[in-house]
C-alpha cells in the first residue's frame, strides 16, 4: 500500500491527475491510497507524515501557501516523502530539483511521463523501506529487534529457526513460514526450508544459489524458475 497526497487549485485537473494515477497504478499491481485537496487547510499533519509521494502543482496558491512552500512543509514532517512538481513552465524544473524532489510533469500530465517518474519514485521507496525495516523477535526470553538489511538468510535447522546476520546467528522457535510472512519482499523462499536476502545473493548457477564462494543453497526444483525470475527482476531495481 503506498500513501498519495495530490495537490491542484483546479478541481478538474486534481480528478483527472486523480484518474490517471489510480489508471497506473491499477496496471501496475498496486494498491494505495490517494488524497487529493484544493485547500491546503484540509491537509492533516498525519496525512503528511505516512504519505509516500506528494504530486504538488507547482503553481499552487491557496492561502499564500505555494507549491514550493508546501514541499517544504512536507519535508520538514516527513524526510522520506517524495515530491512531484506539476507544472506548466518546464523553467521550473531547475528549481524543483534544487529543492530535493524527484522532478517535475508538465500540464497536462503525459501519461508515460507520469509512468516514467512513478516507476523510478517506487524503486526509492522500496530502497527506503529495506534501510528502515525490522523484524522482532524472542531470544532467549528477550525481546531482540533486527534490521531487515542486516539478515543475510534464515534456514530451519532441525526443529529450530536459524537466523543469521552480519554480526551473529540467533535460534529461535517457530516455522519458516512465520519468519516469511514478516519479512520483505526481497526476501525469497527457494526452498521449503531457507529464506535468502536478495541483496546478499552473488549468483544462481544451475540449481544452486550463491551468497559467496564457498556458501551456497539448493533451490528447489519446483521453485527454479519461479527463484530465477524473481531474482533477475529484483537486480533490474538496484
Amino acid at each position: 500500500m503506498i500513501r498519495i497526497i495530490v495537490c491542484d487549485d483546479e478541481q478538474s485537473v486534481l480528478q483527472s491527475n486523480q484518474n490517471k494515477l489510480n489508471t497506473l497504478l491499477s496496471k501496475l499491481g498496486i494498491k494505495r491510497n490517494i488524497q487529493c485537496y484544493t485547500n491546503v487547510k484540509n491537509i492533516s499533519y498525519g496525512a503528511i507524515k505516512t504519505a509516500d509521494i506528494a504530486i504538488l502543482d507547482i503553481d499552487f496558491n491557496d492561502n499564500d501557501v505555494t507549491g514550493i512552500q508546501l514541499a517544504k512543509r512536507f519535508q520538514s514532517i516527513n524526510k522520506w516523502i517524495a515530491i512531484i512538481f506539476i507544472t506548466g513552465h518546464s523553467e521550473y524544473a531547475l528549481d524543483a530539483f534544487r529543492l530535493q524532489v524527484f522532478g517535475y510533469l508538465e500540464k497536462p500530465v503525459n501519461e508515460l511521463h507520469l509512468e516514467r517518474i512513478i516507476k523510478k519514485v517506487l524503486v526509492y521507496l522500496k530502497g527506503i523501506k529495506y534501510e528502515t525495516s525490522t523484524f522482532e523477535f524472542l531470544y532467549e526470553r528477550k525481546k531482540v529487534t533486527l534490521r531487515q538489511n542486516n539478515i543475510i538468510y534464515v534456514e530451519r535447522v532441525n526443529r529450530k529457526i536459524r537466523i543469521v546476520t552480519k554480526q551473529c546467528d540467533y535460534s529461535i522457535n517457530g516455522k519458516v513460514s512465520d519468519v516469511e510472512n514478516s519479512l520483505m519482499e526481497n526476501f525469497l523462499k527457494i526452498n521449503s526450508g531457507t529464506l535468502v536476502n536478495l541483496h546478499y545473493v552473488t549468483k544462481i548457477e544451475d540449481c544452486n544459489m550463491y551468497l559467496t564462494d564457498e556458501l551456497s543453497f539448493r533451490i528447489a526444483r519446483s521453485r527454479l524458475n519461479d527463484v530465477k525470475e524473481k531474482y533477475f527482476s529484483f537486480l533490474d531495481t538496484i
